[in-house]
């Protein structure tokens, strides 16, 4: 549990210190029509760079070596923290921009903060399922497998932000 609580605290502080002040900043200063645009241009360039159309920055850090050093739970609370705010990974995904892509179209801060709340709960998961797998090598083979699936995951929450820009555009 303290890996899941972890996860959530990083991916709600990232909101919060990130996503949150950039959507303000944008809501403010930007048009609606212009914040759909730049959005727009924003989710079909993330949506290439998942394909692998265009090469975009990833974060591929693993987990620190250190973390190993470290009381079991505090390690888990630390390596969960850094997973859900984005700074290490366990699988390279732009799943990240997906917040940003909303902070560009200024979305309402509750719900950037929603998004990171459910990125955080989502990203510390997987590894907990990974974990409870009766074999973590069928596990492994099997995610390997069907990776397909964590990239149309991603372009689902292209797509689903696409669709609240085309609120957002409507209102």
């Amino acid at each position: 549990m303290s890996f899941l609580a972890g996860s959530l605290v990083g991916a709600l502080a990232a909101s919060a210190s990130i996503l949150v002040p950039v959507g303000v900043l944008v809501r403010w200063l930007l048009p609606t029509w212009l914040r759909v645009v730049v959005a727009a241009v924003a989710l079909f360039v993330a949506a290439l760079g998942e394909i692998g159309v265009v090469t975009l920055p990833r974060v591929r850090r693993q987990a620190r070596q250190s973390l190993a050093a470290l009381p079991p739970s505090l390690s888990m609370f630390v390596f969960g923290l850094e997973l859900g705010s984005g700074f290490r990974t366990h699988t390279s995904s732009l799943t990240l921009y997906t917040g940003l892509i909303l902070a560009l179209a200024g979305v309402e801060p509750l719900a950037l903060l929603a998004f990171g709340a459910g990125l955080g709960l989502v990203r510390g998961i997987v590894p907990i399922d990974r974990e409870l797998a009766a074999s973590t090598i069928s596990w492994d083979s099997r995610v390997s497998q069907g990776y397909w699936v964590l990239r149309s995951a991603t372009l689902v929450a292209f797509l689903l932000a696409g669709l609240i820009l085309q609120m957002e555009a409507v209102l």
